[in-house]
């Protein structure tokens, strides 16, 4: 209903998110059913903007979903694992599943974006419908340069500089693919993708999350470095969860924490810092179905294990690491 009368008006979803003061992003899941709007206060501002007569959009809002009774407790990290499925990422049929609700999205994913962001994304799109996408002219194919590459990728996401970021990625993605040895290429092309899936949650482009989401969780495991592993993790969770999957979504993350935490290959400050991460996406997760007992236990685990990521690193600057 909200999207047929955002249409009616002809706007975009910007403009909607912009008049109720929500992102472009929440607009979109609302419109898709994939989360709830459960304020009476937004719903009467959007019948406002909208002109729909609020009684017809409260008939039509959904119920908020009931969590899973595995869930729906007070519990830790630990207990919210052994009580949720088995982990996506190492369940072929939920990793297709994954896919095929991000392919649902995906063919259409630019249906109301503007002509501009169109051409924004349309050299993400290539990349990731047909691999096309050629090293830069002037791109340096050796460890420092493809390390420099991703370094200037993630300062154009901190500095939200989203159009040159989607205009470089691919040429980025093709340049760390080239790089030898095949580990040292997996490691930076995951640290790419990991990127590409944080510019696209930023865009509001869900299906191109899922996709990303699961190319840098790949890519991740072949190079085996421990901190991307768990930073694609955390983008598959945030897949799962824009897709209203939200047990799932935390129970990845949470073995996630879980695994990364318990490696030994990596400095423990680092390995505490993603550890913590993961928890929080979890516990934001875990609030969003509702299940408040757990997002608090979560909570307290990530500030626990946060405190401890400090201890450690206070502990090596001390012993002069």
């Amino acid at each position: 209903m909200i999207a047929k009368a955002r249409r009616r008006k002809g706007w975009p979803q910007r403009d909607l998110a912009a008049m109720t003061g929500k992102s472009e992003s929440w607009v979109s899941q609302v419109e898709r059913d994939v989360i709830p709007v459960n304020s009476l206060e937004t719903l009467r501002q959007i019948s406002e903007v909208l002109d729909i007569p609020l009684p017809e959009l409260l008939a039509a809002a959904p119920l908020p979903a009931q969590p899973p009774a595995s869930v729906r407790r007070a519990s830790a990290s630990a207990s919210v694992v052994r009580n949720l499925g088995p982990e996506e990422g190492d369940d072929p049929v939920r990793r297709r599943e994954l896919l095929a609700a991000a392919a649902v999205v995906f063919a259409s994913p630019l249906t109301s974006a503007t002509p501009a962001e169109a051409s924004t994304l349309a050299p993400l799109e290539e990349l990731l419908l047909y691999g096309s996408a050629a090293v830069p002219k002037d791109g340096d194919v050796s460890p420092s340069g493809v390390a420099a590459a991703v370094k200037e990728s993630r300062a154009h996401f901190r500095a939200a500089r989203y159009d040159t970021l989607a205009r470089a990625l691919p040429g980025q993605i093709a340049r760390a693919r080239a790089l030898q040895p095949a580990e040292t290429a997996a490691t930076a092309v995951a640290d790419l993708y990991n990127i590409t899936a944080r510019l696209c949650i930023k865009l509001g482009e869900d299906g191109l999350v899922a996709i990303t989401a699961d190319r840098a969780l790949n890519s991740a495991r072949t190079g085996g470095d421990a901190l991307t592993i768990a930073e694609a993790h955390r983008m598959v969770s945030s897949a799962w969860r824009r897709q209203g999957h939200l047990a799932r979504a935390t129970d990845i993350a949470v073995r996630a924490a879980q695994d990364v935490r318990a490696g030994r290959g990596t400095a423990e400050p680092a390995r505490l810092a993603a550890s913590t991460s993961l928890l929080a996406t979890a516990a934001y997760t875990a609030a969003k179905m509702g299940d408040r007992q757990t997002a608090h236990a979560l909570i307290a685990e990530a500030a626990d294990t946060a405190k401890a990521g400090r201890a450690a690193a206070d502990v090596r600057t001390d012993a002069g690491i």
